[in-house]
């Protein structure tokens, strides 16, 4: 490839001078945009089954100290440790079994909705469908997690030792343990919740973006013109289309334009822009060809100069409208009315040069969350074409007008067939479509870890202040306050939940890094974002232990003392 483009350099200096070559994948060119969401979700995915797993061994590890009197006796018996622990992650693995066959029929319906909700989110070249490579991961991750969730318990459980007269008393190691895990859940809940609140937060201000039109009443279609039967008159048949259009009962205004905001622009490449002294310089340029109703219909702000009008033909001198982008870049902040530019390197003589008659407020064309590039727009009498898009702004319904256009159209020509029928508002939306999806999903994540988070602490805690009910109820003989009590029982259970948010914390700013792509307008270490994630996950972590530190404090020491 390089041997040929200096072929083509030698060839044709003009157009391929200093161009060279570059190679892309064609894999990584196609998942380009989609791989940061993707790797994102999967790694919240991952984040997940950690936590799930934190929290089932949490509750084994309840459900172990439960048992010690029955593993006990198996010993007494004569059961090996080996056995012991053979027979609890055999326990492990049904329960893993039984979530991961649960999984595989959620995942199957998952399909079908990500397929309907989001399928951009997809790349072009990604078939997404359940085949026997998923069935085995399916089937790794079933297996693997039981070690992840079922090991410690079962160590814990087949310790020698374990019989005694009394096993309502958890050890101080196993309590230990299961704060440690509470830690873990929370600060991975911790990640979650941040990486969701920044997604959030990103949303919110992409929605606040000004798309440079007005969405409300209006709705588009394209039309496609071959250029078999048409060649040079398709410019004859849009603006007879658009004079029909223009008479309809209910229509406001009507233009058209090669592409729409949002979609890109129909032609980019090389400009010559006329500097302040008459000299040349060579800039890129995004083109679009319109008709003179086009800025009006979009309702899209004039600031300099004029509109396009009925009197730009192709006899007369050639003119363009820019957009504030391009005045301020390409004319360095000069009053870019009467200045020229020609659509081609300096010297290209086969170009005209073109006279700026206005300049338009910007409008977003790669997405909201795209940077505005420098734009001009050429009236359709002096630029040929093949397609373009309508767009119609009126008061009556958005399906009767596209209706009544279509018999429009049909009356010049019956084969034309009216394409991407689309609402500016639904254009609008589906353009922060991808980052909706993403942040919704996110949010489910960081909603379920932090329930998940509540309910290991929940679980610890309550559990503590059953094996507690003695002490508990010695307190209270002994003349201890509710408050106090509650007090204590409820510091017991922020302890962990504190250094869990610590870590969690330091986690997420490395982790939040990863994700900048992704973020309009706001930084990975938002300040907005992680006090908020704080906030969610105190409430969470108060309601959760609220319930036991109720509890114990209506003990009755009496009833408590007799059953001890």
């Amino acid at each position: 490839m390089t041997a040929i483009a200096s072929r083509l350099e030698r060839t044709w200096p003009y157009t391929n001078t200093k161009m060279g070559v570059r190679l892309d994948g064609y894999h990584a060119t196609l998942s380009e945009e989609s791989r940061p969401a993707l790797l994102m979700l999967l790694a919240a995915v991952g984040l997940l089954l950690l936590i799930v797993c934190s929290n089932v061994a949490n509750l084994q590890l309840g459900r172990a100290a439960a048992r010690e009197r029955e593993m006990g006796i198996r010993q007494a018996l004569g059961a090996g440790r080996f056995r012991l622990i053979r027979q609890l992650l055999t326990e492990s693995v049904m329960l893993s079994l039984a979530g991961g066959a649960l999984g595989l029929v959620v995942a199957i319906a998952a399909r079908v909705a990500l397929l309907r909700l989001a399928p951009a989110a997809i790349p072009g070249f990604a078939e997404l469908r359940m085949d026997p490579w998923v069935i085995l991961f399916n089937a790794a991750i079933t297996l693997c997690a039981p070690l992840l969730f079922g090991v410690v318990p079962a160590l814990a459980s087949s310790r020698p030792g374990a019989l005694r007269d009394r096993s309502e008393s958890a050890s101080h190691a196993s309590r230990s343990l299961r704060d440690l895990l509470v830690a873990c859940e929370v600060a991975l809940s911790v990640v979650l919740v941040v990486g969701a609140g920044l997604l959030v937060r990103s949303l919110l201000l992409l929605e606040r973006v000004d798309p440079g039109f007005r969405p409300e009443g209006a709705v588009s279609f394209s039309l496609s013109f071959p250029d078999v039967r048409y060649s040079d008159d398709a410019r004859g048949a849009v603006e007879a289309i658009e004079n029909r259009l223009r008479v309809l009962p209910g229509v406001r205004a009507v233009g058209a334009a090669t592409t729409l905001p949002l979609n890109g622009c129909a032609y980019t490449g090389d400009a010559t822009v006329e500097g302040r002294g008459g000299e040349d310089y060579e800039r890129e340029l995004r083109h679009d060809i319109i008709t003179p109703g086009y800025f009006q219909v979009m309702d899209t702000p004039l600031i300099r100069g004029r509109f396009l009008n009925e009197f730009d033909t192709a006899k007369g001198p050639p003119v363009a409208i820019v957009n504030q982008t391009l005045a301020r870049i390409y004319f360095r902040g000069a009053d870019p009315i009467g200045r020229r530019l020609k659509y081609g390197r300096p010297l290209d003589k086969n170009e005209a040069w073109v006279t700026v008659v206005g300049v338009v407020a910007d409008a977003r064309q790669d997405g909201l969350d795209a940077p505005v590039q420098p734009e001009a727009w050429t009236p359709l009498r002096q630029q040929p074409l093949s397609g373009i898009a309508f767009v119609l702004r009126g008061d009556a319904d958005l399906a009767a007008l596209i209706a009544a256009a279509r018999h429009e159209v049909h009356a010049i020509d019956k084969d034309l067939v009216l394409t991407g029928v689309t609402p500016l508002h639904d254009l609008l939306r589906d353009s922060a479509g991808d980052q909706r999806f993403r942040t919704t999903l996110l949010s489910a994540f960081a909603g379920i870890a932090l329930f998940l988070a509540a309910l290991g602490v929940y679980g610890v805690l309550a559990y503590s202040v059953a094996q507690r009910a003695k002490e508990i109820g010695v307190r209270m003989a002994l003349g201890a306050g509710t408050a106090r009590l509650f007090g204590m029982v409820l510091g017991d259970g922020l302890r962990p939940v504190a250094a869990g948010a610590v870590l969690g914390l330091a986690g997420a700013w490395p982790a939040t890094r990863m994700i900048r792509s992704l973020l309009f307008g706001v930084a990975p270490a938002d300040p907005a974002s992680y006090a908020l994630a704080i906030v969610i996950l105190a409430a969470a972590a108060v309601c959760a232990c609220a319930i036991p530190a109720t509890k114990a404090i209506r003990v009755d020491p009496v009833v408590s003392l007799r059953e001890q």
